[in-house]
């Protein structure tokens, strides 16, 4: 079985621009994939289970951390390049499918601020760091 963009991101430091258009591809198709389960519920712990039930990608131990955090960066560039919802929540739910195709499980993370300007934001985190980036908010939910 090939091995995925992001395993070879390990390996080598730096992604080739075959590998670059790989994984935004797959970006774009996890993308479509949370859209089309937000379509069906409002209950964002409904879409989060259908997205971690993604098919594993490939075979073996799950990637390092350092994957994981590049996979993060790639998600966040991406997305707002695409013609899709590049907010937090879509780049979390798609973060999240990414890690579940390759065994790793992170958290989804819901966070507000109540100060003067309440605000919400949602990120991933993985043994306790944040893949994206959680802002100044406080922990509402863990998903």
């Amino acid at each position: 079985m090939p091995t995925l963009p992001s395993e070879r991101l390990a390996a080598a430091g730096s992604l080739s621009w075959l590998d670059r258009i790989r994984l935004t591809k797959e970006i774009s198709g996890a993308h479509r994939r949370v859209k089309r389960a937000q379509s069906r519920t409002d209950d964002v712990r409904e879409v989060l289970a259908e997205v971690r039930d993604a098919p594993l990608a490939a075979a073996g131990p799950p990637a390092p951390r350092e994957v994981a955090s590049r996979l993060g960066y790639a998600v966040s560039r991406a997305m707002p390049r695409l013609p899709a919802d590049s907010r937090c929540l879509a780049q979390s739910l798609v973060l999240c499918e990414l890690l579940a195709r390759r065994g790793i499980s992170g958290k989804l993370i819901i966070g507000v601020k109540s100060d003067d300007d309440f605000g919400a934001h949602a990120w991933v985190e993985l043994d306790g760091v944040a893949i994206l980036e959680p802002g100044e908010f406080g922990r509402l939910a863990e998903l």
